[in-house]
């Protein structure tokens, strides 16, 4: 039995979001729009929402903050994708994974 996959999901407004959300589709169950704090080029996730149903997911969620978005996912999933957007993944790891300091002497 495979394992409940939820995705995370930003983009920005000049990005063929419709495309993206098409291809996810088959690789997940449940789908969470969400938005990038602080990035005026984001797609609002109410919109997101709107592409994702045109592009076949059945009950896509609005979460405009994507901390309260990815503690939805972890409620229901065993594995949660954060991707679309690199600005997305950036912010998300920048509050989930402690920093670490790289030598290159």
């Amino acid at each position: 039995k495979t394992q409940p996959k939820t995705i995370l999901f930003a983009a920005m407004r000049d990005k063929d979001s419709k495309s993206s959300l098409e291809l996810l589709r088959p690789v997940a169950d449940r789908l969470i729009c969400t938005s990038v704090p602080g990035m005026s080029r984001c797609e609002t996730s109410a919109v997101l929402v709107e592409m994702a149903k045109a592009a076949g997911w059945t009950s896509p969620v609005s979460e405009e903050d994507p901390l309260r978005a990815l503690a939805m996912a972890e409620q229901s999933a065993s594995m949660v994708v954060v991707c679309g957007s690199l600005y997305l993944v950036g912010w998300m790891r920048s509050r989930l994974v402690p920093e670490r300091r790289i030598d290159f002497a």
